[in-house]
């Protein structure tokens, strides 16, 4: 499978771990076309370059001034800000040490096709493919060039049903 034809196979749903709950929805609460998520960076360009190459963002734009240089990349709805700040600095612990948001996470419909593919690319991986939720879910989690998380998911044929959006998604 080529970059650009799992870029196509990607179905970007909501911006963090959450994806799992479908999309879309009349419910105020409710994410209507996708997420946006904003990540701090020490190397901007190297960074929108794995995002574009790698997942298949599109750059929306561009811009720098004396504190930063950020873009906005976009795919399927979901959002991307990439930004380098001016005296930023590296987190001193894993992600997931430091409260608040620690990975990105997308769901998608061939789960097996991109694992393989970004394996085959040398993505750096973060965790095999793992049922979760019970057997409901499978997942698999990659790194970025800043070892960001990346996590994938895909419902378990006859697993899953569609849930309304916002509704609760069972934990294993």
């Amino acid at each position: 499978m080529s970059r650009a034809s799992l870029a196509v196979r990607i179905v970007f749903c909501v911006s963090a771990v959450i994806a799992v709950s479908s999309c879309g929805g009349s419910e105020p609460h409710a994410p209507a076309n996708g997420g946006f998520v904003a990540i701090s960076v020490s190397d901007h360009d190297a960074m929108v370059g794995w995002y574009t190459a790698i997942l298949g963002f599109n750059i929306e734009s561009s811009g720098a001034n004396d504190q930063r240089k950020g873009s906005l990349l976009s795919r399927d709805g979901m959002l991307l800000e990439i930004a380098e700040f001016e005296g930023g600095r590296k987190r001193s612990v894993e992600s997931h040490e430091d409260h608040g948001i620690f990975k990105l996470g997308y769901l998608v419909s061939d789960i097996e096709a991109i694992h393989e593919e970004l394996d085959a690319m040398g993505v750096e991986m973060f965790f095999p493919i793992v049922e979760a939720s019970g057997g409901m879910l499978r997942t698999f989690g990659i790194r970025d060039l800043e070892g960001n998380i990346v996590q994938f998911f895909a419902r378990t044929p006859g697993q899953l049903p569609d849930r309304p959006a916002g509704a609760a998604v069972p934990h294993s």
